[in-house]
């Protein structure tokens, strides 16, 4: 019935989307009994829908390209629907307990004083605008990790993850051999400071978009690469290697450093976590590493390795202080601290990124439009900016501990998948304005998926979902 009810969504959405600009007055009501079976599918069905919005934020430049469809309204649809549909089941399991990271807790700390900042700034529609575009992202971890959904639910969100990052990493392939299409490229070419427009930037707007994404499901597919058995490690293993050829690719040296963070982060968990076998660790490990040379060597060779001038920016992470745009950056990040140092309470939300780009520039923090943390600094003030620091380090730390120690494997391999992209993204925050982006959503959905595995009791302990992933792990 779900299935049913979301094609019947989507065809009175593409309906009203292709009516509207003929001027038909009835349009718009054809929304209203889309949204209704598209909220009760959305609700029967989480795992599709939290599957549909990896979608959505892996081909959102496809989308605004190629259909009329609203991908950010899609995404903000799904996720209502979401919450809905799962504070209603909470209603109906009031006494299923929830435990409580510390980072969540100190996570949702955050979230409350930015929304309250919003709330009483000068200009509360801005705020509430720029919480809308990071913040209520963000809060797709909340989800995740508290909603009453048994396992199945989650390792079918981690099935359909896999694919999803093999559909987008064979459109960047494709586009690497071909070249993008010119719409792509006119679409690049519009991409904010700082991206590498002309690089590949396959299904997403632009090449930095690409590699923000890329850089959760690198850790992620190479954690459950690493975990599972079957067919399904054979899907993790070709996820692997095509993000991991996508993110090279794209040339953005951030969201390389960042993925290869997660990654090694990820390999030293799962040497570490009691969950599996010690002959099977070792195997695992050095396999992998074996395996991760070989294929980041043949894309390197294929992406970065075809250019002198790449090759040699390259080069200059290891000399940094060689980098003219690392010794600007330094630069930025000065004048943001004496920004901040004179505001210590921020500038208000709104007041950078894209909600501030819609307004007359600001001579003064335009320069500062740097980083996801100069983000948070400027507007909310040096002593959010710690504590926001703070609580993603701590649930890393969480994350980390958690997989280590436990005792179940179907938990530690979701949990290293989710501390490897937590490192990720936190790391790829340094370079840009990310956290407001879409594709930040899959990340965000990804370490919930890792903090669910802990946030409540096994509902059968030492068991698995899938038979296969269990089959030579637990020998």
């Amino acid at each position: 019935m779900a299935p049913f009810l979301g094609f019947l969504a989507l065809a009175g959405i593409l309906a009203a989307a292709v009516l509207v600009p003929t001027g038909a007055d009835y349009a718009p009501a054809l929304l209203v009994p889309a949204a209704l079976a598209g909220g009760i599918a959305v609700a029967s069905r989480p795992d599709f829908a939290v599957v549909g919005l990896l979608f959505l934020t892996g081909f959102q430049g496809t989308i605004l390209l190629y259909t009329p469809l609203p991908g950010r309204a899609f995404v903000d649809f799904i996720l209502a629907a979401l919450w809905l549909g799962a504070f209603w089941a909470t209603l109906n399991y009031k006494n299923r307990p929830v435990w409580l990271l510390p980072g969540i807790v100190a996570l949702g700390v955050y979230v409350v004083i930015s929304g309250l900042g919003a709330v009483f700034s000068e200009n509360p529609g801005d705020g509430i605008a720029s919480l809308h575009l990071s913040v209520w992202l963000m809060a797709a971890t909340f989800l995740l990790a508290l909603a009453p959904w048994g396992s199945v639910t989650y390792w079918n969100i981690a099935k359909g993850a896999l694919i999803v990052a093999i559909l987008v990493g064979l459109y960047a392939l494709f586009r690497t051999i071909t070249g993008p299409a010119d719409a792509e490229r006119e679409l690049a070419l519009r991409g904010k400071p700082g991206f590498l427009a002309l690089k590949t930037s396959g299904s997403l707007p632009s090449a930095g978009h690409l590699a923000s994404w890329c850089t959760a499901f690198v850790p992620f597919t190479l954690a459950l690469s690493l975990t599972m058995s079957g067919r399904w490690r054979w899907v993790a293993v070709i996820a692997f290697g095509l993000t991991l050829f996508a993110v090279l690719a794209t040339e953005v040296r951030t969201g390389i450093v960042a993925a290869a963070a997660g990654a090694l982060l990820v390999i030293v968990l799962l040497a570490a976590t009691r969950s599996f076998p010690g002959p099977v660790k070792a195997t695992r490990v050095a396999i992998t590493l074996l395996g991760a040379l070989i294929l980041g060597s043949a894309a390197y060779v294929t992406t970065i390795g075809t250019s002198d001038e790449s090759s040699a920016r390259f080069e200059r992470i290891l000399n940094p202080e060689n980098d003219f745009a690392f010794s600007t950056r330094l630069v930025r990040w000065e004048e943001a601290f004496e920004v901040m140092g004179d505001n210590p309470f921020g500038q208000g939300l709104g007041t950078l990124g894209s909600v501030a780009a819609e307004k007359p520039l600001d001579p003064d923090l335009t320069r500062q439009l740097d980083s996801s943390y100069i983000k948070v600094g400027v507007e909310q003030g040096p002593w959010v900016l710690a504590f926001f620091v703070f609580s993603l380090v701590l649930l890393l730390l969480n994350l980390c501990w958690r997989s280590i120690t436990t005792s179940d494997p179907t938990r530690a391999a979701l949990g290293i998948a989710g501390a490897g992209v937590l490192l990720g993204v936190a790391v790829s925050f340094y370079a840009n304005t990310y956290i407001e982006e879409p594709q930040i959503l899959a990340g965000w959905i990804l370490v919930g998926l890792g903090v669910a595995q802990f946030s409540k009791p096994p509902e059968s302990p030492g068991a698995s979902p899938d038979d296969e992933f269990s089959e030579e792990t637990q020998k």
